[in-house]
């Protein structure tokens, strides 16, 4: 059997793995192993700089850590990125105004 290359495989192939990456950071941050969870989706933004969804995901790890100040950077750095992503506005919103319930 031969395996023929799908025109455009590469990118699917490389939006699949930055999936991937971007679940496993979700799973660390879950079993509170934040060191590798914020390894982890530096790796995703230094292969997607231009993602929303990976600086969102950054907001999330910092957000879990306590981090208030580097999660609403990221959020805000998502925000200019993709500014009609409303999950991060109202993420954004509830740290600025102290209630950061999720």
């Amino acid at each position: 059997m031969k395996i023929v290359p799908v025109e455009g495989s590469a990118r699917i192939s490389a939006w699949v793995r930055l999936g991937v990456l971007n679940w496993l950071g979700y799973e660390l941050l879950k079993k509170e192993r934040f060191a590798k969870a914020l390894a982890v989706f530096h790796i995703v933004l230094k292969e997607n700089p231009r993602s929303a969804n990976a600086y969102d995901s950054l907001g999330d790890a910092y957000q879990q850590m306590g981090r208030k100040n580097e999660a609403i950077a990221a959020f805000r750095k998502a925000l200019e990125l993709d500014p009609k992503a409303n999950f991060t506005k109202a993420k954004l919103e509830r740290l600025e105004t102290g209630n950061s319930k999720q």
